[in-house]
């Protein structure tokens, strides 16, 4: 699957996604630069991140994350606060997506950059830096597809429906062929990527199994006696929901057919996420949920260093965030007993 999947990735990043890489802002006045940070994630908004009620999801690509604050330690031991986001992948690890660090003043006194203020005094710059990378292409894949290959948003497929003409002989491939291209013409003209797959030189099941390899939302199929009843083949590539249907509306059908799959990938992303966040309260609970079920396991922590690299040592699991949106809640560290006043989400990750 390696070089398929690869080429679909390649394209995806070449359609209607714009990447953020790394970027680092310096800046004079602390206001100005949350004001930056706080642009940075605006802009990724329309890039391809939504924040929205403290729950983020990558809108074309689907991929449900947890929006968080955290305080970490850097290459260069100096504190920083960290807001990122957290996918959750179908084996249950957790995938850190994108980050937006605070980085205060450590790192220009650590490298000793400052500036020149009004009054003509050297000041230290404050800094921040940011990222969201190609490695959503990556959590794309891994959230949303199957044992049969790729399952594509259609709003990020390189092509959203394709065409496979059944035929015996010249005169009949002609014939379909002029019948899909005029399809094909009414949907580009709603914006809709096609491609008409007329090779002669492999077979029609050859190429369903290789477009439900690439992860094609819609896939049509004609041949004579569809064109005689006026049908055509559709099958949907996230449910793999094969039906006949007329050739008739075809168009307006596949319009719809596009929000309707984007819709149902949304949902069902939505429910694994939701379905894989457990509530514990006691150690043992802990251990048992990571062991057997996996995914974002919600439990009080004291708040110490010390605990979290305890619970890491003795399951492989780290605080992954505190959600944004994360009552206030006293309770009992589930490792050292503890007084804890909220509940953090712990997860096993890559």
């Amino acid at each position: 699957l390696i070089l398929p999947l690869a080429a679909g990735a390649e394209q995806l990043c070449r359609r209607r996604v714009t990447l953020l890489q790394k970027g680092i802002h310096l800046c004079a006045a602390l206001r100005i630069l949350h004001q930056i940070r706080i642009a940075v994630l605006h802009h990724a908004q329309h890039g391809g991140i939504i924040f929205r009620h403290s729950r983020v999801c990558f809108p074309d690509g689907l991929i449900f994350l947890i929006a968080h604050i955290q305080l970490i330690l850097v290459e260069l031991h100096v504190p920083a606060v960290k807001d990122a986001v957290r996918a959750l992948m179908q084996d249950g690890k957790a995938l850190q997506s994108g980050t937006s660090h605070f980085l205060g003043q450590n790192f220009a006194k650590a490298f000793d950059v400052q500036y020149v203020n009004k009054e003509g005094k050297l000041e230290y710059v404050w800094a921040t830096s940011w990222g969201v990378s190609t490695r959503l292409m990556g959590a794309l894949i891994m959230a949303h597809s199957d044992n049969n290959g790729l399952v594509l948003p259609p709003k990020l497929a390189p092509i959203q429906v394709v065409m496979v003409p059944i035929y015996k002989g010249e005169d009949q491939l002609a014939e379909i062929r002029t019948r899909f291209g005029a399809i094909a013409e009414q949907l580009k003209a709603r914006g809709i990527s096609v491609k008409v797959d007329d090779r002669d030189n492999v077979r029609s099941g050859f190429k369903f199994a290789e477009y439900e390899l690439k992860g094609v939302p819609v896939r049509l199929a004609m041949g004579p006696r569809d064109m005689e009843n006026g049908t055509v083949e559709l099958v949907r590539r996230d449910t793999l929901e094969k039906e006949t249907v007329p050739q008739e509306g075809l168009v307006e059908r596949i319009e719809g057919l596009m929000a309707e799959i984007q819709q149902n990938i949304f949902s069902k992303a939505l429910a694994y996420r939701e379905s894989m966040i457990t509530r514990v309260d006691t150690w043992e609970e802990f251990k048992e949920v990571l062991d057997k079920k996996g995914g974002f396991v919600l439990a009080h922590w004291d708040g110490t260093v010390e605990t979290e690299v305890a619970i890491k040592d003795a399951t492989k699991a780290t605080i992954r965030c505190i959600p944004f949106d994360a009552p206030d809640e006293e309770g009992k560290c589930i490792f050292s007993g503890k007084p804890s006043h909220r509940r953090v989400l712990f997860a096993r990750s890559y």
